[in-house]
């Protein structure tokens, strides 16, 4: 039984969508760093980060019940990770260090999401939402 969806990714983020997450995940790093201790807080910030950027890209499946609870159970058994390991030997990582396991978390959580509405409706007839282009008038005189 597939039904007719959106495509499971939006457009590429725009600049200032970039960076404004880029801000809201420094902050987070700063707050759990101070709370949760700087090897901890490094991770759970690279954590939001890349549930933030995943969040965004896959904005067009909000509207699924699946997509919320695949949501739930990815940021729980992140915190699972973030609770079991010990993470005292990421205090000395930098960001440039720490980017590659973002960017590689941020594909898995994505993947996961492609996985899952691939197989409720199928291979999607587009794979993300056309970037909205410049309007021109009509006519062309």
């Amino acid at each position: 039984m597939t039904r007719e969806a959106a495509p499971p990714f939006a457009a590429p983020p725009s600049r200032l969508e970039g960076v404004l997450i880029g801000i809201v995940g420094f902050v987070a790093y700063l707050v759990l760093a101070y709370a949760l201790g700087e090897g901890r807080g490094t991770v759970a910030g690279g954590f939001l980060i890349a549930f933030a950027v995943a969040l965004r890209i896959c904005w067009p499946l909000r509207k699924q019940l699946w997509f919320w609870l695949t949501l739930v159970v990815l940021a729980a058994l992140h915190v699972c990770a973030l609770a079991l390991f010990k993470w005292s030997a990421v205090a000395n990582w930098n960001g440039p260090s720490l980017m590659p396991f973002i960017v590689a978390d941020c594909a898995l959580i994505l993947g996961v999401f492609y996985l899952i509405y691939r197989s409720i409706y199928g291979p999607p007839p587009q794979l993300s939402e056309p970037k909205p282009g410049p309007r021109y008038a009509e006519d062309d005189d």
